[in-house]
């Protein structure tokens, strides 16, 4: 869900949602993820920046190839 709001508010870029049936929300495939320049102003302007940061390692850690 996360990677869907992040997309629509065209804060990110480089992700393909495949819908699976039964499943609720899509899943997504990594193209070439980016941050887009949206992205880059939001987190300079953002007080909670430390915490996307923190956030971006944690998944980096916790999902094999990202």
């Amino acid at each position: 869900r996360l990677i869907t709001i992040l997309q629509n508010e065209g804060l990110i870029e480089g992700f393909k949602g495949l819908q699976f049936s039964g499943n609720r929300f899509p899943e997504y495939k990594m193209i070439s993820p980016a941050i887009t320049f949206e992205g880059i102003i939001y987190l300079s302007e953002n007080s909670n920046t430390a915490k996307v940061i923190n956030a971006a390692k944690f998944l980096k850690d916790v999902i094999p190839g990202m």
